[in-house]
This record gives structure tokens, sequence and C-alpha cells, in this order.
């Protein structure tokens, strides 16, 4: 990975859209390193938390991860990546995260400012985890939460593991989303008994959520894949 020390400024002040493209687009190259469970400022499950903890930007590191790979079904090997968070008040000094309620705050605040800068309608989001930084979007549907993997890296899977364009979504169906024909998010599509249509998706290294069809403002178009195999995830094995 050659972006390894490539950094995502989650910025207080609103006017910087630094995250623009972050949690499907930028975050998602990234990956995340370890659960910490429920952030303890979330008020209720499907209602995104807002505050303003004394971090001046959230910095999420890209690290390789050395001891696991994944391979698709024509045995191609894909890279995986942990994120490691980091946290800078606005003075400058970097802030030690000592407990694991350290990271759950940084994590929440750090959706709440992403979600805000990027202009989410959290009005139509449904959250089913907590904000964990084990894996971005992708390896939420194809490395079981588990581990992150690079935009770049989709198409390899999507041609390897026999995935085809279909008109018509069915429930499991897989979601990719592009801009400006780049691959951004991924997601899991999930029908409810009334027939209406969401993806499941989790958001670079903060929350999973059901969230609509439609494309989300770091993506211009959605389009629908189903493959022939059971479920999406790649066989995960130590590097030969």
């Amino acid at each position: 990975m050659a972006d390894a020390q490539l950094k995502i400024n989650l910025q207080m002040q609103s006017d910087q859209n630094t995250l623009g493209g972050a949690p499907f687009g930028n975050l998602i190259p990234r990956r995340a390193m370890s659960c910490f469970g429920s952030p303890a400022s979330n008020p209720e499950p499907d209602q995104p938390a807002f505050g303003t903890p004394p971090f001046g930007f959230a910095v999420f590191l890209v690290k390789p991860v050395s001891a696991a790979e994944a391979i698709t079904d024509r045995g191609r090997k894909i890279p995986l990546f942990h994120y490691e968070p980091a946290a800078l008040p606005l003075r400058g000094r970097q802030v030690e995260l000592h407990s694991d309620a350290d990271h759950r705050e940084l994590l929440s605040w750090g959706e709440q400012r992403y979600l805000a800068n990027t202009n989410q309608d959290v009005s139509k989001l449904v959250r089913l985890l907590d904000p964990q930084p084990l894996a971005n979007c992708h390896g939420w549907v194809f490395a079981g939460g588990c581990y992150g993997i690079e935009h770049s890296h989709i198409h390899d899977i999507l041609a390897d593991n026999g995935y085809s364009i279909v008109p018509e979504p069915r429930d499991t169906d897989l979601a990719v989303y592009t801009k400006d024909g780049e691959v951004t998010h991924s997601g899991i599509v999930r029908i409810d008994s009334s027939g209406q249509l969401q993806v499941e998706g989790k958001l670079g290294p903060f929350s999973v959520f059901l969230h609509p069809v439609e494309a989300p403002p770091f993506a211009d178009g959605c389009t629908i894949y189903r493959s022939p195999r059971r479920g999406h995830s790649l066989s995960i094995r130590p590097p030969a």
C-alpha cells in the first residue's frame, strides 16, 4: 500500500470539507484496528449523536496488515489494512488515547463531524453497529468486517468472483457506488417485508448504517451486482 501514512483530517470547523469523500471515498481506502464498542455519547441506536469533544481534528493512519491477506476465487491476492486513530487538539498537541472510552469518544466525534461536513441527512440513516475501526465499507462486505480493502481492488474482486450487473435488485445483492467512474463505496442490499430497498454499509472507520440506495454525497451512481457464489466474503488466510 503506497499511501500507508495517508491521513484523514476530520476538521472541527464545518467550513473545511476535508472529508468530502472520506468514509466511502478517502476513509474507505483506509483500515481499522480494533473494536471499542458502543460510544457512550450515542443517544439512540438509530440516531447519530452530535457533540464536540476537545479534539481539533482526528487522524486515521492506514497500516497495512502483514499477517493476513484476502484471496479471490481466482487466487488473486488482495492486501488488507487497518486504521490507526489519533487525535490532535486545537492547539496542536497530541492527545493520548489511553482507554477504550477515549477511542469511543474520538470515533463518535469523528463520525459526527463527517456526517456534518458531508451534509448527510441523518434522518435517513439507521445505525446497525456503533463506530468501530476494524474495517471500511469494502471490508465490511468482503472481509467479514475485520479488515479494510482499498477502492482500487473492487473491480478485481467483481471480475474474479463472478459478479454481473442485474437490473432488479434482490436482498443480499451487492451495491457498488462510484464517483467519476471510480469506486467510492460498497454495501449489501437489504429489502424489508414491505419491499423497501436500502443498503447496509459502513462509513470508513465509523458506524454501519442502513442508508437509502440513492447515491450519497460522495458518489454519483450506484450499480447492483450479483454473483452465483454463496455470500460475498473472500478467503482470508496468512500470506504464503
